[in-house]
């Protein structure tokens, strides 16, 4: 079972998808994840996937909704005392005319830069307080996620998004 597009008009904003049988599919594909580290408090880490997706009882055409080759690379410092802190490098291939599914939206290839710190654990009795910092896209590239494209109106991303963020328990 897929979802289709059953208006393809790429000027539509408002899409109707229908879930639909695709008889017979291919799926195949492979993920990693390892990390490893220097010491107590620095490490680093690696992940990627891969996914292809064709409908063999229609002429091989590809299955909607499957994401580009992505991965992200990172380094992390962590000092429960102090704080922590991530710096990560994500990828995402591009997804070209000829190999997306019907009604969908070919994107580039993009990269990006982050950069996350948290800090220690603040505990008041049975309360606890952390906090959260940020910035996505660092470099302010401009991209588009291809699984954004299949909402309808999403053309690019947020360009560099800085946070801050806080988690109280009680």
């Amino acid at each position: 079972i897929v979802e289709r597009k059953t208006n393809v008009d790429p000027q539509s904003v408002n899409d109707t998808l229908m879930l639909d049988n695709a008889s017979r599919a291919l799926l195949y594909g492979a993920e990693f994840s390892a990390s490893y580290s220097f010491s107590r408090k620095f490490g680093m880490y690696a992940s990627g996937s891969m996914t292809k997706g064709l409908e063999t009882s229609n002429d091989n055409a590809w299955l909607p909704l499957i994401p580009p080759v992505n991965g992200r690379v990172g380094l992390v410092y962590d000092n429960p005392s102090l704080f922590g802190a991530d710096l990560s490098f994500a990828a995402a291939g591009a997804r070209k005319a000829g190999f997306v599914a019907e009604g969908e939206t070919p994107t580039e290839a993009y990269w990006r830069l982050d950069l996350a710190a948290h800090s220690k654990i603040f505990s008041f009795g049975r309360c606890a307080l952390q906090l959260f910092a940020g910035v996505e896209n660092i470099t302010d590239n401009a991209y588009t996620n291809f699984l954004s494209t299949n909402r309808g109106n999403i053309r690019l991303e947020p360009g560099r998004n800085i946070y801050f963020r806080a988690n109280f328990t009680f």
